[in-house]
Parts: structure tokens; sequence; C-alpha cells
């Protein structure tokens, strides 16, 4: 990973780091840690810069608790949790490593293995002649040190013999983690050897450390001296900078070559909320792939501190009032941040199916992300009320199916619903305010059924229900004409945001509450502290415009998306494709691989094969051809065969004697064995 370096300061930097020593001053508008809740940050403005340091703040939402702070609860607004001291010089530790501004690196092991290796003659490792190596030193040849990765300057360099280290998987290029090992059980013996580096006479183990980060030479020498010959103690290897997973920051660094134009992948920029904003994309290219994306800024500072050699790139003020010089630019580098990286809660939905919970809503931006979890549904037999949940991403210009309007754009909205014996609302009302029913919560019921088949006039959580009939202003006559049955009609008016029952505005309400909708559990909340209706987070931030549907039937859309999504997977595994039947091509083919002759089986071919069977060959052995040897051959030939055909001319007296044998009948036994195992008389 790219470690971010500061660049040398100039004489205006230097200035205007001394202002920020002095920062903030009285009237200033800042972010500063609520501690008495769940110490998160809130806007707010300093009231008083106390003698002592610390700095009285007015909240920005009339709060009246916890308005003393000190320098470290208060910072820019808009500044990251994680804080501004991003860079390599900011890290007093290891700042003073590298050697000089060049690109200093950390190397960042998915999976970081730190391996504890004792040296001790107990647990040394016996070589060819015998030797245990009991010291560091008799299996680590050297320490090498590496300026360019400050944290973790030392590696092993190279080994002199067999060892513990080797044993438990270590290799050459493992980090020594320095600062484990001395925090470690052998702490004490590794302190002694590095005490008084720099001439530092701290005993503390911190400013031992940091002492041996600010000599990095004088360490590197008494690794490879002293430190070597230590034995019965433990060093801590590892392959990674970090002992444990590292969170990548949100910032990213795009690097456009000699001829790539910054205009051809980045759309537009704009200035918004104090920042340079991607506002589009026309294709992707370096910084797409570097991760960013619409809604991420511009670092002005650190671009310019990145192209300083380049003697016609445009000022920062030039930048801030006109960010589109920045496309014009080719072959420069960029550096941009995501300046809200903490994922924000858009939509939570929860129950059964229906659009009051299950609604279409915008999302900002161009990426989200989905989590879908359950409790159970209660029950191993009820297989109809497990869960299962389907989200149908769309672009925002997609025409919605409904050519009504969405719903929030009247005030009041007439509902008609027909309500038989034993039915309800699927509402939970309250009348505190006397003058209307506030609907704090809804279940399956009538209105559920009405928002499915009226997208355009959603009757939502937060709305209140005005009129009941003809009755308005009397909540108990309009509460017993809604116990009744038959045709009823409601007039609710829509809530344009989150209000108690009596429509006071919501605030933020640090603190633990169970939410007035949801009946979550939270540590931040907004509502009405007069009323006690607190909300949480989602419920509070729920879209109260929901978009009609995009589609007519969702449901019907999402088997129809199934049924084609499974076809077009179609099966991966290698086909197999076999004929129903035997046919002549394949069967000459069989026969062709194995070296079969091929013929259809006809009475014909039959009666030439059964003919083939019976038909045979006799070749007599090679004997000497003296006249005696001729007689007893030719005697037991006409033995054999009482018409014999001899070929006079033939050099070894070889007599084919084919006859055909009437069908059903067999040879002669004997003429079966004289030709098997009867030799000829010589």
């Amino acid at each position: 990973v790219l470690l971010a370096r500061r660049a040398p300061p100039e004489p205006a930097e230097a200035t205007k780091e001394a202002s920020e020593a002095d920062w903030p001053h009285l009237g200033d508008e800042v972010s500063a840690l609520f501690a008495s809740g769940a110490g998160n940050w809130y806007d707010a403005v300093i009231a008083e810069v106390k003698g002592d340091g610390t700095f009285l703040v007015d909240w920005s939402d009339g709060d009246s608790r916890d308005r003393t702070k000190t320098r470290e609860q208060i910072r820019r607004r808009g500044a990251s949790e994680v804080g501004a001291q991003r860079v390599l010089e900011d890290m007093e530790r290891y700042a003073s490593v590298p050697s000089s501004d060049a690109d200093c690196f950390c190397v960042c092991m998915e999976d970081p293995k730190p391996v504890n290796v004792l040296y001790s003659k107990s647990k040394g490792v016996i070589d060819e002649q015998g030797y245990v190596s009991s010291t560091v030193g008799d299996e680590i040849a050297s320490f090498v040190l590496d300026r360019s990765c400050p944290l973790s300057p030392f590696a092993i360099g190279c080994f002199s013999g067999r060892g513990p280290a080797q044993e438990q998987g270590v290799a050459t290029g493992w980090f020594l983690d320095l600062v484990a090992t001395v925090h470690g059980p052998s702490g004490g013996k590794v302190k002694e050897v590095l005490k008084g580096i720099g001439g530092s006479d701290s005993t503390a183990t911190k400013a031992i450390i940091d002492a041996a980060f600010n000599n990095i030479e004088e360490t590197h020498s008494r690794l490879n001296g002293t430190f070597r010959t230590l034995s019965e103690i433990t060093l801590v290897f590892t392959t990674s900078s970090s002992p444990s997973n590292v969170s990548l920051l949100p910032e990213a660094r795009a690097v456009y070559g000699a001829s790539s134009k910054v205009g051809d992948e980045i759309r537009a920029l704009g200035f918004a909320e104090g920042k340079i904003l991607v506002q589009g994309f026309t294709t992707k290219g370096p910084a797409h792939q570097a991760g960013v994306r619409s809604g991420w800024a511009l670092d002005v500072g650190r671009t310019l501190a990145l192209n300083k050699t380049l003697t016609d790139f445009p000022a920062a003020e030039a930048i801030q009032s006109e960010p589109s010089v920045m496309l014009k630019l080719i072959g420069v580098t960029l550096a941009f941040f995501q300046p809200d990286p903490t994922p924000k809660l858009r939509f939570l939905g929860m129950g059964t199916a229906g659009l009051s919970r299950w609604g279409s809503f915008a999302l900002p931006g161009d990426a989200a992300e989905f989590e879908f979890s359950t409790d159970g549904d209660g029950t191993s037999t009820n297989t109809e009320q497990r869960w299962g949940i389907w989200a149908l991403v769309l672009p925002l210009s997609v025409p919605a199916a409904s050519s009504g309007d969405a719903s929030g754009c009247t005030d009041e909205v007439t509902v008609i619903v027909e309500k038989a014996e034993g039915m309800t609302l699927g509402t939970n009302l309250d009348s505190s305010n006397r003058s209307s029913l506030f609907i704090k919560t809804m279940t399956a019921g009538l209105l559920e059924d009405w928002n499915k088949e009226n997208p355009d006039k959603m009757v939502r959580v937060c709305d209140f229900i005005v009129q009941v009939g003809c009755i308005r202003d009397d909540v108990d006559k309009m509460l017993q004409l809604l116990g009744g049955s038959g045709t009823i009609t409601l007039v609710v008016k829509r809530s344009p945001k989150p209000t108690c029952a009596k429509g006071h505005e919501l605030r933020r309400m640090p603190g633990s509450f169970c939410c007035g909708i949801c009946n979550q559990y939270t540590c931040e909340a907004a509502g009405c502290t007069e009323c006690c209706f607190p909300l949480c987070v989602p419920c509070f931030s729920r879209p109260r415009e929901s978009l009609p549907p995009v589609l007519p039937d969702l449901d019907a859309f999402e088997r129809r998306y199934t049924e084609t999504t499974q076809r077009a997977k179609g099966n991966r595994e290698r086909p197999e494709v076999e004929r129903e039947s035997w046919d002549e091509q394949r069967l000459r083919a069989l026969c062709a691989r194995h070296g079969w002759d091929f013929e259809w089986m006809t009475e014909e071919g039959e009666r030439r094969r059964r003919a083939r069977e019976r038909q045979g060959t006799w070749t007599l052995p090679r004997s000497p051809t003296s006249p005696t040897a001729l007689a007893a051959a030719a005697a037991a030939l006409t033995e054999l065969a009482p018409a014999p055909a001899v070929a006079a001319d033939h050099p070894d007296g070889a007599v084919p004697t084919p006859r055909e044998t009437p069908r059903g009948e067999d040879l002669p036994p004997t003429a079966a064995g004289a030709s098997a195992i009867a030799p000829l008389p010589v």
C-alpha cells in the first residue's frame, strides 16, 4: 500500500500550520463530540474560548447538555471520524525512517501470520555436526534495513543455518516486529540492547521504541551486532506491516498517462458544500479503476502536491472557482477522497409484504449495499411464513408503470374501504391531539390492501386521519365509526416529514430509546421530548415520498426473471450426446474403432458365416524330404482325408485340405485330435 507523504512546507503553508494551532476561534462552526450519548459528532458553534484551553459550544439543535469540550473533542465540520492525520509525517514514531521524500509503502497481507520464535538451548535445532542453535545469530546471518517500508523496516536478510524460525515456516524477507518483540515476554532483554540509542537515557518502553525508529541506522547496527548474540529470547516475525487486517481509507489516486485526458473519463466536476465533486463518468478510466465514483471529491491540496513539477498546472484558486479546468489536463495525477465514508441507512423495511413497508424509493448515488436478515419464522411447519426478500434495482430514468402522481403530492388523500365484521384497518392510532388520529404503526389490514391497489394514494406511518365519514375534530366519534362495518371513507392528511402525534417537529434525542414505530432500541434517535415519541434513525430517515411501482406486478416479474435466468445459465457440465437407437453410422464407427468387420445379418449372410466357421485349413509341419518320411506323411494324409490333393511342386509338402461338412455334422474326433496334438511320424 502506498503511504501518503507530506511535501516540505512552503513559507505560506508554515504560516497556515501556525494558524491551525490557534483554531478554533469564537463563533467558528465546528463538529463536537457529544460524550454523554453514544459518542457521536454533532454540529455546534464555539460560544466561548476559556482560559484553561477548553471551549464552550452551543449545539445546533439547542441541547443544553455536555457543552464544555477540549480541543481533542472538536474538529472541523465535514472532517472524517478517523481524523485528518493520514500522512506518514504525522506518525511521529515512523516519520524519520524514510531517507528522503521518496515513495514509501507498507506490506498488508490479507491473512497476517505473526510467529513467536523462542531461541533456547532446550528448544534449539541440532545440525549435522550435532551443534544446537541457541542464539539468534546461530540461525539468522543478518537483518536488512528497508527505509521505503517505514512501518516494518527490519527484515531477515539471510540465514546462517537451521533454527527454530525456519522450523515454524519463517523465511527470508519476513519482518522483525520490533514493537511486538519489545512488548513480548523477552522485552527486558531487547530493551537492554536498545537502551541509550540516540543519547536517550529513558527506560520507558515507548521512549525506547521511539528512539529506535528515530535513529534507524544505529538500531540496525545493534540488531546485527549484540542482538544476534542473545539466547533464551522470544522474537516476533510477521509477513505483514500490520499484525491484523487493515481497512483501506476511502481515498484514491488516478494516474493519467502522457496521452490521457481527464475529461475523456470524467464527464463533469461541480462545486458543492465546499468540495469539488465528481458528477459523472463518460467512460471507465484510471479514476474509475482506482475506485472513484460519482460523489467523490477532488483533494485539491494533495493534487497540487502530486503535480508540483508541472509548470502549467492551475492554481488552487482557479480550481475552486472553475473546476472544469481540471478536465482539460493531460498526464496528471489526481487525488480523490470520499467526503462521507460512513455508510448511511437509506431504507429499513420489516414485516409482511406491502407497499407501505416495501415501497419504491429513489437512492442517491450509483452504488448501494443491501443487507437481508431474519430472526426465523417461529415455526417449523408453516412454510408460508418463512421470509424471502427480492430487490429490483433500476435506473431512476425508468418510467413508472402508473401514470398517477407520487405519494406526497397532495396534502390530503381520500380513502374508501369496505370493512366487514372481524376485519381491521391494520393501524395503531394515537388520539392524544384530540383533533385527529395519528398513525403510529401499520400491520396487515384494509389500509395495507388499499396501498397495494392505490400506490399513488398510499397511507403511511406518521400520517393523520383527519376525517372519518363526515366527522372531523372529534376523535371519539371517529374511533367509533372506525370500529363499525360497511363502507368507511377516510380523509388522510399527509405528513411531509415524520412528526409526533401533536405535529411537533422531531429533533435529535441523545440517549437510548425504543423507537415509536419499529420498537427497536437505538442509541441515537430523533423525536419529540415533550411527547416522548422517539424514532430511530432508519424510521426517521425513511423517504416520505415513495415512487409509484415501476412494474405493475413485481411478483409475476420476479417469477419470469427467475425462470429466464435459470434457463440462461443452462447446464455448465460437459454435455454427453447419445442417440436414441443404434444406426448404421454409429455401428460402423464402433466396428472401425475395434477393427471389426461390419455386415447386416441376413439369411444369406448367416449361411456364409456358418460355412466359414466349418471350413478349415490344415498344415503339416516341416520334415526331411527323405523317401521314408514322405511315405509316412502320405499314409497319414490318407487316414485324414480320403481324397487328398497333393501339390507335387510344394517345397515343404504342405497340402491344403479344405472340405465342406454338411450342416449339423461335426468334424471327426480323430481328425481334430490329429491336427491338434498328434505329431506326424518323422
